[in-house]
């Protein structure tokens, strides 16, 4: 995905924020997820990426599949990127949770790569590979 799906001026001090769409699984392979945020300069707590699974797109799971810990860098920006297995099917959904309970974190950005098997198995003739 070139353009961030999820994207915030700012998560409020102690808060968490969920504003992307459900990300849709089909014959998924290969997912990885990058999120970027700016700590304020007194920063002292970790933003943390948590991502949630459903089979249907109905029924949530109540504790997250996967996270991923934005460590505090006190006013700097940081970026992670990390590659999570997943189920072949269902849906992910993306929540971000400032834990610095005093100072917004801005500039927040995440994207994600969703690699996906093929509809159709395609058999090829190997005669055509040899050049016959």
């Amino acid at each position: 995905m070139w353009q961030p799906f999820l994207l915030a001026p700012s998560v409020g001090a102690g808060k968490t924020y969920s504003g992307g769409a459900d990300i849709p699984l089909v014959k998924a392979r290969n997912f990885s997820i990058t999120a970027g945020v700016r700590f304020h300069a007194s920063a002292t707590g970790n933003v943390i990426v948590k991502i949630y699974y459903s089979p249907d797109g109905r029924n949530w799971d109540t504790d997250y599949y996967a996270t991923v810990t934005l460590e505090v860098n006190a006013g700097k920006y940081v970026q992670k990127t990390r590659k999570i297995d997943v189920p072949p099917f269902g849906y992910l959904r993306v929540q971000v949770e400032n834990e610095d309970t005093n100072y917004d974190a801005t500039d927040l950005k995440v994207w994600y790569s969703l690699d996906s098997w093929e509809k159709e198995i395609s058999v090829g003739d190997i005669r055509k590979d040899v050049g016959e």
